[in-house]
């Protein structure tokens, strides 16, 4: 098949990463794939370098992109121009939108299916704006049990659930070094959403253990989260990395996974830290319990419940027999997340529609 996904731009975001590890399963198995990028890293407001990488990844095997650009948003009109011709030229069998402004776009170009993939839990617009660009689309992909009970609303029949996977693989040649001290770590954008507060403020609660946490990834909030780890007296026990090239290798260095957000899909880093082998602490938001629940390598709280975090933290922190426990199971239990899956049903579905 000839297949178009449709993503906001070469980031280090779970969609975006999704996106990316799709087209390259999907290509391997001979199929051609044009990714559409609706803006630059840059208008992302993302890291240029990072976006630059995963184009080169993209063109290393055979993948083709192009750029609707970011005027578009303002310029809906510019929006349908620019996709009418990047669809014209690559001529696809079915295009995948994975983001809302494109489907504005679609109503207006006609001529082959859509399938539209809504990587989060929230709405992200007026839920009668919403059931209008869903005329366009002939699937809504939710991407675990959570946002399909959610979206049921609007899609109705046309929901599908489809759990997100990733192709991340442990390097086998590596070897974690043991330590002392109990090593954390957080993947993922520095925003409010992610409520990343919350975890500075239980290792507070937390000064008497021996652990560091390590912060991976960019975002508006970091100089906040900065000085909010200073004034707790924990930024001798907090390092913030940046985006890291390679999350299997800090994976592997580390004990605990942690997420502490106010709303998620199915994050491709927990996806992650699951195939890892990690223990994972998480706040009960959209697909991360499922995770943990099938997986049973950690702990769910409530969100923004700090007291019942930082006791599992606590325990988790503590309990070695527990980190192994959890280990063990996440090894043997998380292969439903992996890309061969997630491609094999996202086919199935193609195809089915053709």
């Amino acid at each position: 098949m000839k297949i178009m996904h449709i993503i906001c731009g070469p980031g280090a975001g779970g969609a975006e990463v999704f996106v990316k590890d799709m087209s390259l399963e999907m290509s391997r198995r001979g199929h051609k794939i044009h990714v559409v990028f609706l803006q630059t890293a840059k208008e992302s407001g993302r890291q240029e370098e990072f976006g630059l990488r995963f184009l080169k990844l993209l063109l290393d095997e055979g993948i083709s992109y192009e750029f609707i650009g970011a005027k578009s948003r303002k310029n809906p009109l510019l929006g349908i121009i620019t996709l009418k011709r990047i669809i014209k030229r690559f001529n696809p069998d079915i295009v995948h939108s994975h983001l809302y402004w494109p489907l504005l776009f679609l109503i207006f170009i006609r001529g082959f299916p859509v399938i539209f993939t809504k990587h989060s839990i929230q709405f992200g617009a007026p839920k009668i704006l919403l059931q209008i660009l869903l005329t366009r689309v002939s699937a809504f992909v939710a991407i675990c049990e959570a946002c399909k009970k959610k979206f049921l609303t609007v899609a109705g029949t046309k929901i599908v659930q489809i759990d997100n996977g990733t192709s991340f693989k442990v390097k086998p040649e590596q070897v974690d070094v043991a330590s002392p001290t109990v090593r954390l770590l957080y993947v993922g954008r520095l925003f409010a959403v992610k409520n990343i507060g919350l975890v500075l403020h239980a290792c507070s609660e937390l000064s008497d253990l021996e652990f560091e946490l390590r912060i991976a990834g960019e975002g508006p909030q970091l100089l906040e989260l900065q000085s909010l780890a200073a004034d707790l007296k924990v930024d001798h026990k907090v390092n913030f990395l940046g985006n890291i090239e390679d999350v299997s290798n800090e994976m592997l260095r580390t004990d605990i996974f942690l997420m502490s957000s106010l709303s998620e899909g199915l994050p491709i880093s927990l996806i992650e830290a699951s195939l890892s082998g990690l223990p994972c602490l998480v706040t009960d938001v959209g697909g991360c319990g499922e995770v943990i629940k099938r997986c049973q390598n950690g702990f769910v709280v409530p969100s923004g419940d700090l007291f019942s975090y930082s006791q599992k933290l606590r325990l988790m922190i503590e309990d070695g027999a527990l980190r192994e426990t959890f280990s063990r199971n996440a090894k043997q239990r998380s292969q439903h997340y992996s890309i061969d899956r997630a491609v094999t049903q996202h086919l199935n579905l193609y195809q089915t529609i053709l």
